[in-house]
Formats: structure tokens, C-alpha cells, sequence
């Protein structure tokens, strides 16, 4: 889809959120799987009418709008999040519920969760969501959501309540990072 298209802002909005939840989730399968790096994606994309599919999507900067997609930041953040990773698991959940547990340097414990119900949607319908109880082993987490908009930089963080060590929470198919601050 070209910039000039009228529904261009629309759909690009939808898709780079999308890839930014992709960029998290195949990282994960890798992990999971006993991947020990990641590298992930084309650097570069644009939207041109002579750009080769598929060299010109996917790419964490658009050489078109000069800027970063939130794939990018997402990229980064997971990274950061992951820093020091010495295993990862998917642990047994519901039925399209995904909560990998990522342990880091010193022992650390980061689980990563989302909803994903394998259901393509376009842009203009709604997003599948799931409540879901996440056993998080402490009475308080740090969720940080991925970067999903245009122009954002840095994830949205916010400190939740978990009664017992489970964390109830309405999960989407954009992953959240969550990161016990105490123990039980």
C-alpha cells in the first residue's frame, strides 16, 4: 500500500502494531525452541511502487518516512527485557494462551504472555482478548507492554496487583512483559 492511498495511515497504524507483536512472538518460538541469540527481520523497508515484495516489509525503519517502526523499539525492548537469558519455557496454559517464563542473569524471572487465537483479522475488526490468570509467584509486577504505535519510543509500564502470586489480567495479542517486584 502506497502513502498516497486514503487508507494508508489506517492500515499502516494496524500493521505495524501486528508486526511489533510478531517481532515478540517469533523470537519466543526461537527461544523456547533453544535458541541461544536472536536476530530477527530485514533492517529496512519502503513503500514504493517498485519495491520487491518481500524485501520492502517487514523492516524495523522505513526508508520511506525515515523513521523507526515500533517493531524496532519492540525489538529492542525485548532485548533488554531478555538480557542474560539462560532458559526459556512456554508453560501449560489455556487453549491460545501463551506465557513463556524466561529466566535472566542472577535468576531472575520474566514472563512473557499474550493472547493469540490464530485468527486473521483486518484491520478494521476487533482484536481477540482473553482473561486469563498468569502465575506470577509474587503479590506485585511490573507490566511492560510492547511498542505498538507509530511514533512511540518507550513501552508503557504499570505495577499490578497479583493476590496469592497469580496475576489476573485481560490478554490480547500484543505480549506483555511481566516481572515479579517481590516474593509471595
Amino acid at each position: 500500500m502506497l502513502p498516497n492511498d486514503k487508507d494508508f495511515d489506517v492500515v499502516n497504524r494496524w500493521y505495524r502494531a501486528r508486526q511489533a507483536a510478531m517481532t515478540v512472538k517469533c523470537c519466543l518460538v526461537g527461544l523456547d525452541a533453544g535458541a541461544k541469540k536472536l536476530m530477527n527481520g530485514w533492517a529496512l523497508d519502503a513503500q514504493t511502487p517498485l519495491s520487491v515484495y518481500p524485501l520492502s516489509v517487514g523492516g524495523y525503519k522505513s526508508t520511506t518516512f525515515n523513521k523507526f517502526w515500533p517493531a524496532a523499539y519492540t525489538y529492542k525492548l525485548v532485548i533488554e527485557k531478555l538480557d542474560g537469558l539462560t532458559a526459556c519455557r512456554r508453560l501449560p496454559m489455556p487453549n491460545n494462551v501463551y506465557v513463556y517464563e524466561c529466566t535472566v542473569r542472577g535468576g531472575r524471572q520474566v514472563l512473557v504472555a499474550f493472547y493469540d487465537d490464530h485468527l486473521a483479522r483486518n484491520h478494521d475488526e476487533p482484536a481477540g482478548s482473553m482473561t486469563a490468570v498468569v502465575p506470577v509467584g509474587s503479590r506485585r509486577v511490573r507490566a511492560t507492554h510492547i511498542v505498538t504505535e507509530i511514533d512511540q519510543a518507550s513501552p508503557r509500564t504499570e505495577t499490578l496487583d497479583a493476590p496469592s502470586g497469580r496475576l489476573r489480567l485481560t490478554l490480547t495479542e500484543f505480549p506483555v512483559f511481566l516481572e515479579p517486584l517481590d516474593s509471595r
